[in-house]
């Protein structure tokens, strides 16, 4: 065996493609070649200062056929301006165009919220049932004709359905204790 048995090879690699001319200075990459240049003469380069270093300009390079031309350079307003108001269709940076889209309605949520609420704060007195079915038959209505209120309907339902339950929890034992007392005083005129 030799040695070049043990050699891997290796595929040719291909020519590579010559890079494209760069236009010469003074011309602008963007504008057709028929077109004069309309920049201003730039000064010739005077030699630089010893203490400051030479910045290179960077190269330029001609735009591809078939794509439009780049956007005009960013100038920054100077400071202490303001910016004009809008016009109407246009609005201030950060904002999003077009004007402000109404609100959609919202109040069988908010009273389906408000009434569920209202149930609950009521828990003790022995009607918190009555807001709390309210809320709940409201609270499933806007389910339906208010998707996009979600938050106020789910809160209404919730706390509808929490009310109800207590509510229905205080009428038993309110009543369990009321027909505790009537029996028990039944009772005690039975030995009198």
């Amino acid at each position: 065996m030799t040695d070049a048995d043990d050699q891997p090879t290796t595929p040719p690699v291909p020519p590579v493609p010559p890079l494209p001319p760069v236009p010469p200075t003074g011309t602008s990459p963007y504008r057709p070649a028929e077109q004069p240049d309309e920049s201003p003469a730039t000064p010739p380069a005077s030699a630089p200062d010893a203490g400051t270093p030479a910045v290179p300009t960077p190269p330029v390079y001609p735009a591809a056929p078939g794509f439009p031309a780049a956007p005009p350079a960013y100038s920054p307003a100077p400071p202490g301006s303001v910016p004009p108001p809008p016009s109407p269709g246009q609005s201030y940076a950060g904002q999003p165009y077009g004007t402000a889209q109404p609100v959609p309605p919202r109040g069988l949520a908010l009273a389906s919220m408000i009434t569920g609420i209202a149930g609950l704060v009521l828990v003790f007195t022995g009607i918190s049932f009555l807001p709390g079915v309210a809320a709940v038959v409201l609270g499933h209505i806007a389910q339906r004709k208010q998707p996009y209120a979600r938050p106020f309907w789910l809160t209404g339902i919730i706390t509808g359905y929490v009310g109800v339950a207590i509510g229905i929890v205080t009428i038993a034992f309110i009543a369990i204790v009321f027909f505790a007392s009537i029996a028990n005083s039944n009772s005690y005129n039975d030995y009198s």
